[in-house]
């Protein structure tokens, strides 16, 4: 698998939510701004409300903005065999009879990508998440349970 491929996929992923929490910071905004919030009262709090949702949705856009411009900076390698999974590793663990995929970055924890060969899906975790908890510092051949219960898998490959 080429992770060059992969990351592009999940940028893109990341940009595109970009464009959807741009344009609601602007209806925020506009909406603020309307004459249709004009408080009728010391107690309508319509345009506040509506300020309040205008900057959140600034702020989720400016820390998502952050992600997008570190992940595309990112500088990534391929891992020899032997080495132990960190960032930057796109990792096949076994579990069961299903092989799984998981790119270890920074950012974008939770983001799935379908390949375009093969149609494996990439999970991309990071290092906080318990996903990607276990797996930094494994080394394929190693076993790892996630959650009581659940059968253990095993790390296949790590490049």
């Amino acid at each position: 698998m080429e992770k060059r491929k992969i990351l592009a996929a999940v940028i893109q992923v990341m940009r595109d939510e970009l464009s959807l929490l741009n344009r609601a910071a602007e209806d925020a905004r506009s909406g603020a701004t309307d004459s249709e919030v004009l408080s009728e009262s010391k107690y309508d709090t319509r345009g506040l409300e509506s300020s309040y949702l205008a900057r959140g949705h600034a702020m989720k856009f400016e820390a998502l903005a952050e992600d997008v411009a570190l992940l595309e900076n990112l500088e990534y390698r391929n891992f020899d065999p032997g080495e132990p999974v960190a960032l930057g590793s796109l990792v096949e663990v076994q579990l069961g009879h299903e092989p799984m995929f998981f790119f270890l970055l920074p950012k974008g924890g939770g983001i799935e990508v379908e390949l375009e060969v093969g149609g494996e899906e990439v999970t991309v975790v990071t290092p906080e998440s318990p996903m990607g908890g276990k797996l930094l510092g494994l080394r394929v051949g190693d076993g790892f349970v996630l959650n009581k219960g659940q059968p253990k898998a095993k790390i296949k490959s790590n490049q």
